[in-house]
């Protein structure tokens, strides 16, 4: 499982997916050859540094099932499932690790915008607000 994550983030390069996480080459390799033990720390640690949900990453490396860990929010992942760029970006071709940047710039834009539709929705409010004051 190691081994395909490091294939999918860095096309199988160890040095540069050790970069990534910041550790020693020698490290990979040790986990790769099962020299030495990942533990779920360390699994914590590098899903937290490829940005890749600890959870998914657990359940791959075969520390817990699926069903040992608590469900996604039903409403956010639903918001995600029905967005059709980030539908087309998950169906894509492009590494791993660029979808998920792009998810993730994709949600920030969206989360931005929403500020701004409130704080839109405020003003409006307040502007109507005044002007009842006014004519009462």
């Amino acid at each position: 499982m190691l081994s395909e994550l490091i294939e999918q983030e860095t096309g199988g390069n160890k040095a540069r997916f050790a970069a990534i996480l910041g550790v020693d080459r020698r490290t990979i390799t040790r986990w790769l050859d099962r020299s030495s033990a990942v533990s779920e720390e360390s699994v914590r640690g590098v899903a937290r540094h490829l940005g890749l949900p600890v959870g998914d990453l657990l359940v791959r490396l075969g520390y817990y099932t699926a069903e040992d860990l608590p469900a996604e929010p039903i409403a956010e992942r639903l918001l995600v499932e029905d967005d059709a760029a980030i539908k087309l970006i998950r169906e894509s071709e492009a590494p791993p690790s660029l979808k998920r940047e792009l998810i993730e710039h994709l949600l920030a834009q969206r989360a931005e915008h929403e500020r701004q539709r409130l704080a839109e929705a405020q003003r409006m409010l307040e502007l109507a607000t005044r002007g009842r004051r006014r004519a009462g």
